[in-house]
């Protein structure tokens, strides 16, 4: 595990000086899984010497690298085409996440992205609805978060009407109002200031963090958006909002993985005066790269994650049960939006819900039943983990 952590990461480091890389690798469907799981699958490619590999593999990283690049293509487009809807309306709008940083690495392809990410203001979500309809956009579930679309090309588009979300009450102080925070680029274009920009993309780890797990690209996405904009920052401002969000030590967590490991250089001295010991740094590097994105790796329970969060929080295991087994009205109306019209109907959402998961979704049902059942030492593993990435 630890040497195709260590393969990764070299192979990474190449491509994006656009080198090759000439080592072995020793495993090569441990790598290959580990970079799928992790969105770096698309970034090596181009750094992998397919002579020194077998052709199997390399016909498999090229596989997945012509689907990231066909991807890309279409997400790039339909990001200047809703860009182009949205500013003939005169609707303020911020691309988020994704939409931001395949704009930030070498080439676009590199960063993977699913859902095109939008804020608007609250009070323009109606018009957004009417725009979206007229252009057979279709809506396909609303929640108090964001609203989903689908595009006819079957690109998913999520329109936020606000970023916080209370899965911790420390970040809503910062990020309850985040318009203040932004800058005009053109026509109705918006975006976030630098400093406040890559505290966002930092909120929004915690938040994966919390519920399953962020793997290593989105580390990288902290790396990459430092070297490209760390020159025009205000480190003063920075730190300030950092702090306000109590995640400079998190920060400074991502800065030095990035560092030490994607060899990375940062002139801040903030991004400088944290250094993990090895110990700590191959623990952290080793969970966020087994957990991969999202929480998606294979020999990686989400739950080991949510619970030893729940229990931060001092919440209990069985209110997080039945927060599972009841969601709340918000979160039915966004799987059951008939449930509107009366709160009664929640009801009957939640028992549609449950004979969906039983007879339809049996297998993976059982499966995350299952997995609710956490060893206490891998609770505790996770906790310590939180605690030496600085978030509490």
């Amino acid at each position: 595990m630890k040497e195709t952590i260590q393969e990764l990461f070299s192979a990474v480091k190449c491509a994006l000086k656009q080198d090759k890389y000439i080592e072995p690798i020793l495993n090569e469907k441990a790598f290959y899984i580990m970079s799928m799981e992790n969105g770096l699958s698309g970034i090596i490619y181009s750094a992998i010497d397919k002579y020194r590999v077998s052709e199997l593999f390399h016909k498999r990283l090229e596989r997945n690298f012509y689907d990231y690049v066909a991807r890309d293509i279409k997400q790039i487009e339909a990001i200047n085409y809703i860009d182009g809807l949205l500013n003939d309306k005169k609707i303020e709008h911020i691309f988020l996440k994704g939409s931001r940083l395949k704009s930030i690495y070498p080439e676009s392809y590199m960063r993977a992205m699913g859902d095109i990410d939008i804020l608007v203001h609250e009070t323009k979500m109606k018009e957004v609805h009417e725009l979206f309809k007229s252009q057979d956009i279709i809506c396909t579930s609303r929640s108090k978060q964001h609203d989903v679309f689908e595009m006819k090309n079957k690109l998913v588009i999520e329109i936020h009407p606000f970023l916080y979300k209370d899965f911790n009450p420390k970040y809503k102080e910062l990020f309850s109002d985040v318009w203040k925070y932004t800058k005009h680029m053109s026509d109705s274009r918006y975006e976030f200031t630098h400093e406040f920009e890559i505290t966002y993309l930092l909120y929004h780890l915690a938040k994966h963090l919390d519920s399953g797990g962020i793997g290593l690209r989105s580390v990288l996405d902290i790396g990459i958006y430092l070297s490209r904009f760390e020159a025009t920052m205000d480190e003063k401002v920075l730190i300030k909002y950092l702090e306000s969000a109590d995640m400079k030590r998190f920060y400074q967590s991502m800065v030095d993985i990035n560092r030490q490991c994607f060899g990375l250089a940062f002139q801040m001295n903030l991004n400088n005066e944290y250094i993990m010991d090895s110990d700590t740094l191959n623990e952290v590097v080793q969970y966020l790269a087994v957990s991969g994105v999202h929480g998606i790796g294979r020999d990686f329970n989400v739950f080991q994650s949510r619970l030893a969060s729940e229990e931060i929080k001092n919440r209990s295991k069985i209110g997080f049960i039945l927060r599972l087994i009841f969601p709340d009205y918000e979160s039915m109306c966004g799987m059951y939006p008939y449930i509107r019209k009366a709160k009664i109907l929640i009801i009957f959402g939640w028992i549609s819900r449950w004979f969906k998961l039983l007879f339809l979704k049996t297998k993976s049902s059982f499966k995350k039943i299952k997995s609710l059942k956490v060893k206490k030492e891998d609770l505790e593993k996770s906790k310590e983990i939180f605690s030496k990435l600085g978030l509490k």
